[in-house]
C-alpha cells in the first residue's frame, strides 16, 4: 500500500513571500530556460519547494512562464453538461433515449453517416451559448491574460475555452469542437469533402426536427457537423504539429478533470515526467503503473506530481487565491455567467431538449 501526497482544501494559508499580482506580471524570467535532451524532451531546471498547492503556487511566481493545461470533461460538469462516463449522470447514459446500439454511436462516423437525428439533437443541446464557463475555463483565461499559458489542450467538444476568451492560438481542441463545420461525404465511410460556416449549421438546427439539416445536407451534398473528432476520423493536425515543441518548452504541467483513458491524448504525460505536474480531479488517474511517463504520487518518488483531490472548480479556486487571482477569477465568472444568461433569452441559439432538467 503506498501512501500519497494529498492537497488539503481545508488549509487556505498562503505562502508568506507571495509576490503581489502586479510583481508577477511585471517580473523577467529569473529561471534557467529549459534543458532539451536529443529526443527533444526538456530537462527541469527547478524543483518545487514542497509537493502541494503551496509549492506548485511559488513554483509558478519564480519559475513558471510555459505552463501547459490538459482538460476533460471534469472541468465543465459545474457548467451542467455531463461527463461521458458517470453511472446514471453522465452522457453515455443520459443517450439511451435515442435507441442506441451502443451509447459510443452517438459519435461514430459511419453510424451519423446513416442515422444523423441523434447527434444533431445533441448538438442543439450542447451548442455554445446554452452553458457558461466554469472557474476552470477562466482560470486558464487568467494563466493566458498573464502571458504564461503557452498551450491548452483540451478533449472537451463544448467550445467553452472559446467562450472564456482564451485565445484560439493558444488552444488545441484535440477531439475537435464547434468553432467550426465540414460536409461529411454520402458514401459511408468517406471523411469530409470541404468546410462550411458553423453558422449555417447554427440556423439549420435552430427549430426542432429533421427539416433544416435536411436542407443543409440537400444544399451541400453531404451531411453538415461540427468539426467534432468522431470514431473514424483523425485528430486535428495541429494536435501533432504543436504537442511536442510544447511539451519541451513546458516548465508546469496542470491536469485537470480527465480520466486519461483516451489515447493519444493521454500519452501526452510521458513527455512530461521530469516537470512540476498538479492534477486536479476527484480521483487519482494517469498514474506511472497504467501509462509511461505517467503520475506517481508515492512519498519516496523523485517526481514532482502533486494531486489536488476535489471539485475542479474549487481545485482553481484555492490555487487563485494562492496566486492572489481570487477576485480577478470571481469577476471573470460572474460576468460570463451573465453574458450566458443574456445570449440565452435571445432566442438565437438552436432548441434543445436531450437532457433532463434535473441536469441543468
Amino acid at each position: 500500500m503506498c501512501m500519497l501526497w494529498f492537497w488539503n482544501p481545508s488549509n487556505p494559508q498562503q505562502p508568506r513571500s507571495w509576490p503581489s499580482d502586479h510583481a508577477l506580471r511585471g517580473r523577467e524570467v529569473t529561471s534557467k530556460p529549459a534543458m532539451v535532451d536529443p529526443e527533444g524532451r526538456s530537462r527541469a531546471t527547478e524543483r518545487l519547494r514542497s509537493r502541494d498547492l503551496d509549492g506548485i503556487a511559488q513554483f509558478m511566481a519564480d519559475h513558471a512562464r510555459h505552463v501547459v493545461v490538459l482538460c476533460g470533461a471534469g472541468i465543465s460538469t459545474s457548467a451542467g453538461i455531463p461527463d461521458f462516463r458517470s453511472p446514471g449522470t453522465g452522457l453515455y447514459h443520459n443517450l439511451q433515449r435515442f435507441d442506441l446500439p451502443e451509447a459510443e454511436a452517438i459519435f461514430d462516423l459511419k453510424y451519423f453517416q446513416k442515422h444523423p437525428d441523434a447527434f444533431y439533437e445533441l448538438c442543439r443541446e450542447m451548442w455554445p451559448g446554452n452553458y457558461a464557463p466554469t472557474a476552470c475555463h477562466y482560470f486558464i483565461r487568467l494563466l493566458s491574460d498573464k502571458g504564461i499559458l503557452q498551450r491548452c489542450y483540451t478533449q472537451n467538444i463544448d467550445s467553452l475555452e472559446h467562450a472564456a476568451g482564451i485565445p484560439a492560438e493558444l488552444l488545441v481542441a484535440a477531439h475537435g469542437n464547434f468553432d467550426a463545420a465540414h460536409v461529411v461525404d454520402d458514401n459511408v465511410g468517406l471523411a469530409s469533402s470541404y468546410d462550411v460556416d458553423i453558422t449555417e449549421l447554427q440556423d439549420a438546427l435552430h427549430d426542432p426536427g429533421d427539416e433544416g439539416w435536411q436542407e443543409l445536407r440537400e444544399h451541400h451534398g453531404g451531411l453538415v457537423k461540427p468539426k467534432i473528432v468522431f470514431f473514424g476520423e483523425e485528430l486535428p493536425k495541429r494536435f501533432f504539429e504543436l504537442h511536442k515543441a510544447d511539451l519541451a518548452l513546458c516548465d508546469l504541467l496542470l491536469v485537470m478533470g480527465t480520466s486519461l483513458q483516451v489515447s493519444p491524448f493521454n500519452t501526452l504525460l510521458s513527455l512530461t515526467s521530469d516537470k512540476p505536474r498538479l492534477l486536479i480531479n476527484r480521483e487519482a488517474v494517469g498514474s506511472c503503473d497504467e501509462l509511461a511517463g505517467g503520475f506517481c504520487f508515492q512519498a519516496d518518488s523523485d517526481g514532482q506530481d502533486v494531486f489536488y483531490q476535489g471539485d475542479c472548480d474549487a481545485g482553481v479556486e484555492a490555487l487563485a487565491e494562492r496566486l492572489g487571482w481570487l477576485k480577478e477569477l470571481q469577476e471573470l465568472v460572474a460576468l460570463g455567467q451573465k453574458e450566458a444568461e443574456e445570449l440565452q433569452h435571445s432566442e438565437k441559439l438552436p432548441s434543445h431538449s436531450v437532457f433532463s432538467e434535473e441536469c441543468h
